[in-house]
Formats: C-alpha cells, sequence, structure tokens
C-alpha cells in the first residue's frame, strides 16, 4: 500500500528591514499523511490547531488545490491532516496548506512530488506574493 507524507513548515516572513522579502522557516508545520487509493474512498481526518474551525470535505484548501492539479484522483484518497500552526498569527499557515495541496496535487496526478521551482511557483501564485511560499 502506497501511502506519502508530506510536511510543510510554518514561516514568518515579517523579518524587519526583510519585511515581506525575506522568509524563515520554523519547527511548526502542517503534515499530511496521503493515502491514494484507499479503499473506502474519499477520506478527511484533520487534527491539531485550527481543526474545529476547517471543513471536513473536499472544500478543505489542502484537498481543493491538490484537486485542482489531479482532478478526480482526489475521490480514492485518505487524507490526514495534523497543524502545528495556528491560524491567522502571521505564521504562514495558509502558505504550508498550499504546499500540502501542490504537494498532493503533483503526486497524485504524476507519482511523483513537484520540483522545488514548481512548488514554489504554484504557492506563490496561489498566496499571491512569494514571502511566505
Amino acid at each position: 500500500m502506497t501511502r506519502w507524507r508530506i510536511h510543510a513548515p510554518a514561516s514568518s516572513a515579517n523579518l524587519g528591514p526583510g519585511f515581506d522579502v525575506l522568509g524563515l522557516a520554523l519547527q511548526l508545520g502542517i503534515t499530511l499523511e496521503l493515502e491514494p487509493d484507499r479503499a473506502d474512498g474519499f477520506c478527511l481526518e484533520i487534527s491539531g490547531e485550527g481543526a474545529d474551525s476547517l471543513p471536513r470535505d473536499r472544500s478543505h484548501r489542502i484537498v481543493s488545490i491538490a484537486q485542482e492539479i489531479a482532478g478526480d484522483a482526489v475521490e480514492a484518497a485518505g487524507w490526514t491532516v495534523h497543524s502545528e500552526i495556528p491560524i491567522a498569527r502571521g505564521l504562514g499557515s495558509s502558505a504550508a496548506a498550499h504546499a500540502c495541496g501542490v504537494a498532493a496535487g503533483f503526486l497524485l496526478r504524476d507519482g511523483s512530488p513537484p520540483s522545488p521551482q514548481q512548488l514554489f511557483q504554484r504557492v506563490s501564485d496561489i498566496e499571491g506574493h512569494p514571502d511566505n511560499a
């Protein structure tokens, strides 16, 4: 059985004179465990920071981004998301989620992860700026 583990770190881009230019990866992060061909089909489990306020269906940001890339392949996948990143605290929780979604999309579509350049470009495009990407 194939299983992938994706981890995207928290980040800060509010670094004095490097504000919104420089970024710093932190130890906290979002971990996604992805089972591409789950026997029972789509399942999303969420734990950690913000778990009570996040959707548990295909509208979850990680899943919806992956679906934009991989299409219907998300329907057969099992998704387990654990976040250590507080939401709306300037620690890049959205960028980390976007990175997980992009990586998952490539893995589901191609069976291999995106290149660092592909990941950076996609996340920067989604975020609208590159500082937390």
